[in-house]
């Protein structure tokens, strides 16, 4: 109203209104490592004038598996003075690290036996968790690798697990050799017959396998006189699975029967002429030596002679032969 002594009064109505101020409520993102508490939630209030506050709470979506949760800001939308509006955050929870989740597997290392070895690696958390292998740089498998024969082999295990980081380990499995022998069989012959077929026995195989698993050779030292020989196995030390150690044998050529040196003896028989006389002997092999004697004990390589008239006298004769058995015969001197 407006109030003048030379004017009638005068009047208006109008109106004063203050509207609310915009506040935003924004919930702050976090994360935390799978298997630990969550963080302290909070926000970032935008909006209020001085030292304002605006009244809220805080939740996140439930779970506790390696993911994103929401986070909700919630609250009375009309607070005094303000509109307060409302705007979610994440939660991220990462995954653990790996040394939480351990793979451990076993190495193996063994002579060849024909069986497959290998065993299965285990990790620290078994749930949810898968263990794959690869095979030098090989694909991944969840085969449990094996092996069998003769060599090394390098092997990558990898655990698994949705909440975990990775976790890798390495380890081998080594086949040695398997000992196995080859050795020459003890042989003979007769002197001046054919040699048998060389042979050898093969030990130290597994798994039942055959002696064909083993390659080698045999022959025998040179030759043919009454004596003993050298039988020697030859081969490759390392065949598969196999390291083969050789062994020699003996082959033995025994002498011929004495009937194949026969003796032939001669007899003496006259009238005294003052000359010494004794018996006349021969072997039928070449190359024997001939023995004299009187008793069958003492022989001598000079036979026995015979001058003055002597009743008969037995002279034995020897043949010796180192291809031949001894030969014996005899014959009488007679003056």
């Amino acid at each position: 109203k407006a109030e003048n002594a030379n004017y009638e009064d005068a009047t208006a109505t109008y109106s004063l209104e203050v509207t609310p101020a915009q506040v935003t409520v924004t919930a702050n993102n976090k994360t935390k490592a799978y298997g630990t508490s969550d963080p302290a939630f909070d926000a970032t209030v935008d909006g209020t004038i001085g030292k304002d506050t605006v009244d809220y709470s805080i939740t996140r979506a439930a779970g506790e598996n390696v993911g994103t949760y929401t986070i909700t800001p919630a609250g009375e939308k009309d607070q005094g003075n303000y509109s307060v509006t409302y705007k979610t955050g994440t939660l991220t929870i990462t995954k653990a690290d790996a040394k939480l989740n351990q793979v451990t597997p076993t190495d193996y290392s063994g002579v060849y036996d024909g069986k497959a070895h290998g065993t299965a690696a285990t990790a620290t958390i078994t749930e949810g968790t898968k263990i794959s292998y690869k095979v030098g740089s090989g694909e991944w498998t969840e085969t449990v690798p094996t092996i069998l024969n003769v060599g090394k082999e390098n092997i990558t295990v990898k655990a698994e697990n949705a909440n975990y980081e990775d976790a890798t380990a390495t380890y081998s499995l080594e086949v040695t050799p398997a000992q196995a022998v080859v050795t020459a069989k003890t042989l003979s012959k007769v002197y001046g017959t054919k040699d048998p077929e060389l042979t050898a026995e093969v030990s130290g195989l597994v798994n039942n396998e055959g002696a064909e698993k083993i390659v080698y050779t045999l022959s025998r030292a040179k030759g043919e006189k009454a004596g003993t020989y050298t039988i020697t196995p030859l081969g490759e030390k390392n065949q598969g699975n196999y390291s083969v150690t050789y062994k020699t044998g003996i082959f033995t050529i025994k002498k011929a029967s004495a009937t194949d040196n026969e003796v032939t003896a001669n007899l003496y028989s006259g009238t005294y002429d003052g000359q010494p006389h004794s018996i006349t002997a021969n072997a039928a092999k070449v190359g024997s030596t001939l023995y004299y004697s009187t008793d069958q004990n003492k022989w001598s390589a000079e036979a026995p002679e015979y001058t003055d008239v002597t009743a008969a006298k037995t002279v034995y004769v020897k043949a010796v032969n180192s291809n031949y058995e001894d030969a014996f015969g005899s014959a009488t001197v007679t003056i």
